[in-house]
């Protein structure tokens, strides 16, 4: 996959999830699909481009969303540098380790944001932070599962057999 396919990728996620996602919420909870775009960038290119890819998508997700400044452009990029590690010792091509991955990043991802959010004076109930933390990550996996496929379809060239 080019890295501009997947600039674009991210700037496409980045629109859908500021306005088309909040049409498909489900108990109030949405899919992160800048979180998704993390995790492709980083298994993608295990390099600085993965970090890089990530740093812009916490960026972005910062800009449309309006909570937690700053937050999401500081966790992304070590996210990407967790993933380029685990991706060292093993292997995701399959698309079921890819989307165990996304739950495991979302599932920190949104004990890590709440967490923030508590140290800042703001109470969450109990029932609404699990909600929120097993819903929104089922729901980001679910979705996850879908990018991996559009992205092994029409993204990922052709292997083609060695000629013999």
């Amino acid at each position: 996959m080019k890295k501009t396919h997947l600039f674009f990728i991210i700037i496409i996620s980045a629109l859908l999830q500021a306005t088309l996602v909040n049409y498909f919420r489900f108990f109030w909870v949405k899919p992160d699909l800048l979180l998704i775009c993390t995790v492709l960038a980083s298994l993608a290119y295990p390099s600085g481009w993965g970090i890089a890819l990530s740093f812009w998508a916490g960026a972005l997700k910062d800009i449309l969303s309006g909570t937690n400044a700053g937050m999401s452009t500081l966790i992304f990029p070590a996210y990407s540098l967790a993933i380029i590690f685990i991706s060292k010792n093993i292997t995701f091509d399959l698309i079921i380790l890819r989307v165990a991955l996304v739950f495991l990043f979302a599932l920190l991802d949104t004990v890590i944001s709440r967490l923030i959010l508590v140290s800042q004076g703001n109470f969450i109930a109990t029932g609404i932070f699990l909600r929120i933390t097993v819903l929104g990550c089922l729901y980001t996996t679910a979705v996850s599962y879908l990018f991996f496929r559009i992205q092994e379809r029409f993204l990922t060239p052709e292997r083609t057999a060695p000629d013999v």
